[in-house]
């Protein structure tokens, strides 16, 4: 059978050595991370526009330990027999070619890390309806109408929070960075984004502890549509007519939707401690939301961007160097800041926003 390699429903399947650990160890000790695998196997694959198919893909993949899936597909010509090896390389290197190439797909893959638990639902005794709602507090109002695949990453029980991975069906293809666009103001690593990110679907490997959720993984969540209408992606800067960045020599442009998910993936980038050669986070996340709020009507919802902005900050913390509390009167003064954009004047011009904020 000749399979369509750019299909809008396909996917590479990536097959590590076998004893290549693609998923998380979990032990008395510690959560072990995943193996890193130099050469891969593709086998390009395509699924029908149904969730319920890529659900039963899904849950055979979770038993395969050394399998992940990529969003891209393998270059053309690219030998892809049972005895071919490969890097996984979208970009050529000093002594390899490219392998993958980009390709648009009309579905994406979202994680989400520590999420807050979904109230008056207990994932331990209904993992498919916390699973579910928690996917649905933070996904855009466009992907909550359609069904998904909703599964627990492998730390799930092990740290903080609801951590979940849900793939999603769309109408039509997007790539990365309108995916980036779409997806901006949530949580979802950007990471998944990329082409040659992998997808790990195999099911966590426990030695010596118990599975939180023996066979009750993976969870096919039904909506009123099949899959997900796109909506219409901005054609024109984001930004209205006066609301610009500072460029060479004074000169002054608006900023396109591509450019504000990618200045505003660039903020995220730098806020870790100052001593690990980061901004801090006061800095980059007013810069974050002054962009926000540049780029948007003064009505614009800036939850999910907070929300982010504070798992960001969580995870990259040194608790050790700061008093207790300090990440919870960090978000106090955010979103007062954002409360403060969000009720300035309509006249207020650009220019008296903090400068902060137009980094």
């Amino acid at each position: 059978m000749v399979i369509d390699h750019l299909s809008p429903y396909g996917f590479t399947v990536v097959e590590a050595p076998e004893g290549t650990a693609l998923t998380k160890t979990l032990t008395p000790e510690a959560v072990l991370p995943y193996d890193s695998s130099f050469l891969h196997r593709f086998y390009p694959h395509v699924l029908p526009a149904d969730c319920e198919a890529w659900h039963a893909y899904l849950s055979e993949l979770a038993s395969k330990p050394n399998v992940a899936i990529v969003r891209a597909a393998p270059v053309e010509g690219l030998p892809l027999s049972k005895n071919d090896w490969h890097r996984r390389l979208e970009k050529p290197k000093a002594n390899a070619a490219a392998t993958l190439r980009a390709v648009p797909r009309a579905w994406v893959g979202l994680d989400w890390d520590a999420v807050p638990e979904p109230e008056g639902i207990d994932w331990r005794t209904d993992a498919k309806a916390a699973a579910e709602a928690t996917v649905l507090s933070q996904v855009p109002a466009w992907l909550r109408t359609a069904d998904f695949v909703v599964g627990y990453t492998s730390s799930q029980g092990f740290k903080d929070g609801m951590r979940l991975r849900s793939f999603h069906l769309l109408d039509r293809s997007l790539d990365r960075e309108q995916l980036k666009v779409l997806f901006a103001a949530t949580r979802a690593d950007p990471a998944t984004f990329r082409d040659a990110q992998l997808h790990y679907t195999a099911a966590p490997i426990f030695e010596g502890v118990d599975d939180p959720l023996p066979n009750d993984r993976l969870h096919l969540i039904r909506r009123a549509q099949r899959i997900a209408v796109v909506p219409p992606l901005p054609a024109v800067p984001v930004c209205g007519p006066t609301v610009s960045v500072s460029g060479v020599s004074g000169a002054r442009k608006p900023i396109s939707a591509a450019g504000y998910a990618g200045k505003l993936e660039a903020h995220f980038a730098t806020m870790f401690e100052v001593k690990d050669g980061g901004r801090g986070f006061y800095g980059p996340a007013l810069s974050i939301i002054g962009l926000f709020y540049a780029c948007h009507p003064r009505d614009a919802d800036p939850t999910p961007l907070l929300q982010r902005i504070e798992h960001t900050i969580r995870a990259n913390c040194d608790r050790a160097a700061h008093p207790r509390g300090h990440v919870a009167e960090l978000m106090t003064k955010l979103k007062d800041f954002a409360s403060t954009l969000a009720n300035r004047p309509a006249s207020t011009p650009f220019e008296a926003i903090p400068e902060t904020c137009k980094t």
